[in-house]
């Protein structure tokens, strides 16, 4: 009898975490590789495939769970665009169980944290929760009545909701004035950038401009305070469609939590009649996205 868990793998598109998942979504046996996106799309679909078989191998387990970024079409397990990986309507939970013969699900990388913090971190004990990692983009998890919204990958891009505090300012999207351009880890260090003058090589990561934040620099509390607003015009937004009843912000720009929170709040306290939701830290920081992977092969194949 082969033993339990779920060999899980969180790609992106410079590393990749795996591990091993049981069903009360405790990791064991985590390793994170390079991604050989250099490579080309196919040679990554033959790593991940032989990176879960040796795994398999090793622990004696027939399933695994990939998580990956992109549009995610998680019910035909199809990567519909991934362009950071060099994907296009690629059937890859197909692939991947020809090539290693486990029996395997695939899922977004941010709806993957969502299910992980859903289940066992920060969003525990509510129904309707979103998770948003605030990174180089900015994505959610929507959780509504204890289902997560897919509508066929393209839920969730709240990064590209149009708001007042991003201004007229181009989105790499095409658009115009999207939350991501000032609220995203790479937008926080454009304000930043605009509001000193420096040149962007020389301007701080975003956990160097929340610790600058904390010791009273103004360019860094005010690239941040942009961050919040903005945000906070967004969760207006969510809340009044998808009624969370907790935020949970996660994410390399959730550093900067303490800075951000009360302005988010701020902007959330102008609602009238929705259910205002409570704005959290995420738990399970890097361990999210590979956690929720595994957990949703036990979910989907149980």
């Amino acid at each position: 009898m082969p033993a339990s868990g779920v060999i899980a793998a969180d790609l992106g598109g410079t590393f990749t975490k795996f591990g091993v998942v049981d069903a009360d979504g405790s990791l064991t046996a985590t390793e994170q590789l390079r991604t050989p996106v250099e490579e080309g799309g196919l040679m990554v679909v033959e790593w991940l495939a032989e990176q879960l078989t040796a795994r398999a191998t090793e622990h004696g387990l027939q399933r695994f769970g990939v998580a990956t970024p992109g549009i995610i079409d998680e019910a035909k397990g199809v990567v519909v665009a991934a362009p950071n990986i060099g994907w296009s309507r690629l059937p890859l939970s197909e692939l991947l169980e020809q090539m290693t013969g486990l029996e395997g699900t695939l899922t977004h990388d941010v709806r993957a944290g969502g299910r992980a913090e859903a289940r066992v971190g920060a969003g525990t004990g509510v129904d309707n929760a979103m998770f948003v990692p605030l990174g180089t983009g900015i994505a959610a998890a929507v959780m509504v009545d204890g289902r997560m919204l897919e509508a066929g990958g393209y839920a969730g891009e709240l990064g590209h909701i149009r708001v007042p505090a991003a201004g007229d300012v181009r989105c790499a999207c095409g658009q115009r004035g999207c939350l991501e351009v000032v609220a995203s880890a790479a937008g926080v260090r454009r304000t930043y950038q605009r509001i000193t003058g420096i040149e962007m090589v020389e301007v701080p990561e975003t956990v160097e401009i929340a610790r600058r934040a904390i010791a009273g620099d103004r360019a860094s509390s005010q690239s941040l305070t942009l961050a919040g607003v903005a945000l906070g015009e967004a969760f207006v937004i969510a809340t009044t469609l998808f009624g969370p009843e907790r935020i949970i912000l996660g994410g390399g720009l959730a550093g900067a939590f303490d800075e951000l929170e009360p302005v988010i709040s701020e902007k959330l306290a102008t609602m009238t009649f929705q259910r205002r939701p409570e704005i959290v830290r995420a738990e399970l920081g890097s361990r999210a996205g590979v956690t929720g992977a595994g957990l949703t092969t036990w979910e989907r194949t149980a």
